[in-house]
């Protein structure tokens, strides 16, 4: 939501659409939910089942004013990627994705893992590990994270997280928190 936040910083409002049958979907919009007042975000979300609903929920988004959508890492969603930007695009609103490869196919931005990056670095530390004979390794030490950007209303930004130091813009990211 701070990326968010920073590309949107007059936004009010994230729509969301989701499908109520994938625990995954629904946990992240159970954390959106409690963390969208702390970024000054409320939460439209819209609930599909099946794939022959994500038109009507991407119109239904956008019937609603929402001032950008967020895109999990919902199946059904990201399979329909495509329909969703339609009506997102044709309605002038911004989609943010969960990860690099949706950005490629449309969205503005995401914030997601460096899986290259993560491998490597699971590579080294597991020898490491391995040395030390039963330490396990705790993976959320990873610092790999990045933001994807693509390109949205002729504006091309491009930004890397930091997990030390949190987003560093090339743009107006610093501002937001």
């Amino acid at each position: 939501m701070k990326m968010i936040r920073a590309f949107l910083p007059e936004a009010d409002t994230i729509g969301i659409l989701y499908t109520t049958s994938e625990p995954n979907s629904v946990a992240h919009l159970k954390t959106f939910q409690e963390l969208a007042p702390d970024y000054g975000f409320t939460i439209e979300a819209v609930g599909i089942t099946n794939e022959s609903e994500v038109a009507s929920g991407a119109a239904t988004l956008v019937a609603k004013g929402v001032d950008c959508v967020n895109n999990f890492t919902d199946n059904n969603v990201v399979n329909n990627l495509s329909t969703l930007l339609h009506a997102t695009d044709e309605a002038g609103i911004p989609v943010f994705g969960s990860e690099e490869e949706q950005v490629r196919n449309g969205c503005v931005a995401s914030e997601s893992l460096d899986y290259v990056a993560l491998g490597a670095e699971n590579r080294r530390d597991g020898g490491r590990c391995a040395q030390r004979r039963g330490r396990y390794y705790d993976a959320a030490r990873f610092r790999g994270g990045r933001i994807h950007t693509g390109l949205f209303r002729g504006q091309l930004r491009q930004v890397r997280h930091h997990a030390a130091g949190g987003i560093q813009p090339a743009a107006n990211l610093d501002e937001a928190e």
